[in-house]
């Protein structure tokens, strides 16, 4: 079974299936083996993409791997012989336990600790393999721009995690043979992280995507300027939200000049002003100073201003 044609497969109920065993019954390996591969093929491109150091050489692949109903005929009979098989829950904890490329001892993974992981999935998240292939490579993304998120991590949030894996789906379900190139896909994940930032915009070449995501390390550390004048700060948000008209705007600079989000938002946490493709736009207070960062057609802007 191919990945790529399976990714709106929920997985089914699972059995831990030797490595020897799964070399005899299914070559190309399982799913289960297929997305950790994939995750792992990914990890060292979008360090490429980020001009960061490749990760050290992966640990060894397990020596177990979880097989789950429907990928071989004889998943009946294995799981006879291994009772009782896990849940459906159970074994997307263990796809997820096993894509995260954990920690090996010399001897491998013993089944008791991928049975730790099933335990861990008896309230587990609900998903197909798709979703959890965009579950690991999401935190991957999240985790490489760990060092360069800074601000906005406060802005972005759950919900803009959530949207940025809803991205990625997006993305996986137009282009399925996405599973089969792992230098696209790490393209395609991380501008799925950047989603937060650009609202939704199509994938830019990939210098344009590597200047998104080294821009946020300019951010911190910048000395603040005196409140803008008025007419200053409507300019200053007018070019970092193309389209808005005057009123949306006065509105904007009446927001951040009260020092108070709308419907009650808190600006120590960060307020979005707007999440439309093209014209995304934060602003937070911390300490004595408002920020304001916008990404205007997937480029990046910031300015601090002493709180008036």
């Amino acid at each position: 079974m191919r990945l790529a044609e399976h990714l709106d497969l929920r997985p089914g109920r699972g059995v831990l299936l030797p490595a020897e065993a799964e070399a005899q019954l299914l070559p190309g390996g399982t799913l289960s083996r297929q997305v950790a591969r994939l995750c792992a093929g990914v990890e060292p491109a979008l360090a490429d993409l980020l001009g960061q150091r490749r990760p050290p050489v992966p640990a060894r692949a397990p020596g177990w791997t979880l097989l789950t109903e429907g990928e071989h005929p004889l998943w009946p009979a294995l799981a006879l012989s291994d009772p009782p098989p896990l849940s459906p829950a159970q074994s997307r904890a263990v796809a997820d336990f096993l894509a995260a490329g954990p920690p090996l001892p010399p001897s491998g993974v013993a089944p008791p600790a991928l049975r730790r992981a099933a335990e861990a999935g008896r309230t587990g998240e609900d998903g197909t393999w798709g979703e959890v292939l965009t579950r690991q490579l999401s935190t991957g993304v999240s985790r490489a721009l760990l060092g360069s998120w800074g601000l906005l991590s406060a802005c972005v949030g759950l919900a803009g995690t959530r949207a940025a894996q809803g991205h990625l789906g997006e993305a996986l379900s137009a282009d399925p043979g996405l599973c089969e190139r792992p230098k696209a896909l790490a393209e395609a994940a991380l501008w799925a992280g950047l989603f937060p930032l650009h609202g939704g915009l199509p994938t830019p070449s990939r210098p344009a995507m590597q200047a998104l995501a080294g821009a946020l390390r300019g951010f911190e550390g910048r000395a603040p300027q005196p409140w803008p004048e008025p007419a200053e700060l409507l300019a200053c948000l007018a070019s970092g939200l193309p389209g808005w008209d005057r009123p949306a705007l006065e509105r904007a600079a009446a927001e951040l000049t009260a020092g108070r989000g709308a419907s009650g938002q808190d600006p120590t946490v960060g307020v979005r002003l707007s999440g439309a493709p093209g014209a995304v736009a934060y602003w937070l207070r911390r300490r004595g100073e408002v920020w304001l960062l916008a990404f205007p057609g997937g480029e990046a802007r910031a300015w601090v201003w002493q709180r008036p």
